[in-house]
């Protein structure tokens, strides 16, 4: 077989409908950091960039022989990753609307009793997940979210540096929100209330 990276979009296509994993692969190779950067102007987020970039092209290699092409290999990336965007951006407006609103309600003193053990019982929630994070993940996250110490403060602490703990809290983050799929926003809310 011809070098990948010299075949067309149209044979790229044709190759990932028969499940080539190659094919796949020059795809994403090809393509994939035009992808973040669409989608990275349209959330301001690198993590959530990254999550539509992931998701688009995990979809498409579950479902490459049932996808049809009608268009080219890069019209049809980039409509994907803005129709994924458009949800994720939807997805997340009402969850924080949600999340944001009860918060807003506690603060200023109205106390709604549905609302409240709502609150209460996803905080619980959050925290056993917490408490299920691996032992050197949980300290530093707990280090972090809960005692309020710095990047900087951590490092020296544990004797570790600030991008592994910044690594560390992001992948923390990233496992609290897929447990619960809540925006970083509205995790951020309840962490910190």
């Amino acid at each position: 077989m011809a070098n990948y990276t010299e075949l067309s979009d149209q044979k790229l296509a044709f190759l990932l409908k028969q499940g080539d994993h190659a094919a796949f692969s020059e795809v994403y190779d090809r393509y994939w950091q035009a992808l973040y950067l669409h989608a990275l102007k349209m959330l301001r987020d690198p993590d959530d960039a990254m999550d539509v970039v992931q998701d688009v092209f995990t979809t498409i290699w579950k479902k490459c022989e049932e996808t049809l092409l009608n268009t080219s290999v890069k019209a049809y990336l980039y409509t994907s990753v803005r129709n994924q965007t458009i949800k994720m951006i939807n997805r997340g407006k009402l969850r924080d609307k949600f999340i944001l609103a009860m918060a807003e309600s506690m603060s200023e003193g109205i106390e709604y009793v549905d609302d409240q053990i709502n609150f209460n019982e996803l905080s619980a929630l959050i925290e056993n997940e917490i408490q299920l994070l691996p032992p050197k993940m949980r300290t530093i996250f707990v280090m972090s979210r809960t005692e309020g110490l710095s990047h900087k403060e951590i490092a020296e602490a544990l004797d570790i540096s600030e991008n592994t703990v910044k690594t560390t809290i992001h992948r923390g983050l990233n496992i609290l929100r897929s447990k619960f799929t809540l925006s970083a926003g509205a995790l951020w809310v309840l962490l910190h209330s």
